[in-house]
């Protein structure tokens, strides 16, 4: 059996956007791994996410060198 990898993109290579171009602030890749993520930290539902990534991501932002 070769060694073959294959990385949680690749899964999803072939999923059609169906959001309209203008109304996109975020790529369908980073959803993708924004949710994955979620999922693992077990959140619920999307406020769950929403306050995950305020909580953990913003304040580093923020902070200037």
């Amino acid at each position: 059996m070769s060694d073959v990898e294959i990385g949680f993109l690749d899964f999803f290579q072939d999923l059609e956007d169906p959001r309209i171009d203008r109304k996109k602030l975020y790529s369908i890749e980073e959803i993708l791994l924004t949710t994955l993520c979620a999922v693992i930290a077990e959140a619920e539902g999307w406020q769950d996410v929403k306050r995950d990534i305020v909580k953990c991501c913003i304040p580093s932002l923020l902070v200037h060198p």
